[in-house]
């Protein structure tokens, strides 16, 4: 059978934070829709009497940008392979239900302070997961790396996440290495992490272009050596406006 075309539904928020609109069930689409996006529609729970029908026939479900307390219903997705909850002021997965069928689970912008925790709860509601995206989550590391601790800090994390999750072929914004691999097998479980440490200059510190000054440098140069500093860093894709975009390589440019 002809594969079903992704589909964007907008509509309004539904058991929704108090005073959205009821859900609008006319608005879904056809049964048999592969995708569906519930995107910024102020949800806090799934509205699963509208998608029950729906339901076995998802592989993608987008629920970014909600208000999600409660996740059941999502057991009804019996074919979901991609779930997205994004920006959803989450912490974990505690209380979800087992979803044996995804592999894609994007955790982008929450409220993730133990990352312990947080694994804990997704190996046991997606235990097939292969790729994982928890950017901007504050037990994360910096999204820009700055300085060579914060270079550490990222590698500390990805070891970590892949020595409790082995099934791992994609991490964040990039896939998870041969080498990766091996040294998280040795490693990885010396590195837990809780609140990712902040790379902020302490209260009152001078900023670099000052402390270059009290040394006879001037502004510019300050300011080159700031750019030098940043060469150390990269900026990795958090998914902030993800949809179609998550996971991509170089290779896909």
């Amino acid at each position: 059978p002809p594969t079903p075309p992704r589909v964007v539904v907008a509509m309004a928020a539904a058991t929704a934070i108090a005073g959205a609109a009821p859900f609008d069930a006319s608005s879904l689409p056809p049964v048999g829709t592969a995708s569906i996006v519930l995107a910024g529609q102020g949800l806090s729970a799934i509205p699963v009497d509208a998608l029950r029908d729906h339901a076995p026939h998802v592989t993608s479900l987008d629920l970014t940008d909600n208000a999600l307390m409660d996740l059941s219903g999502l057991e009804l997705f019996s074919a979901l392979d991609t779930l997205i909850l994004d920006k959803n002021g989450l912490s974990s997965l505690e209380g979800a239900p087992k979803l044996p069928s995804v592999k894609t689970l994007s955790f982008n912008n929450n409220a993730v302070e133990d990352m312990t925790s947080f694994l804990d709860s997704a190996l046991e509601a997606v235990p097939a997961v292969t790729f994982l995206s928890v950017m901007r989550n504050p037990a994360s590391p910096p999204m820009i790396q700055l300085s060579e601790e914060d270079v550490a800090a990222a590698t500390r994390h990805r070891l970590y996440v892949v020595y409790r999750v082995p099934s791992l072929t994609f991490l964040d914004a990039a896939p998870v290495t041969a080498a990766e691999r091996a040294e998280a097998a040795s490693k990885g479980k010396f590195l837990a992490t809780r609140r990712a440490a902040s790379t902020a200059p302490p209260a009152g510190a001078a900023s670099p272009a000052a402390e270059a000054s009290a040394e006879g440098e001037s502004p510019k140069q300050a300011r080159k050596g700031m750019t030098a500093f940043l060469d150390i860093g990269k900026s990795t894709y958090d998914g902030k406006h993800s949809e179609g975009n998550r996971f991509i390589v170089n290779d896909d440019l």
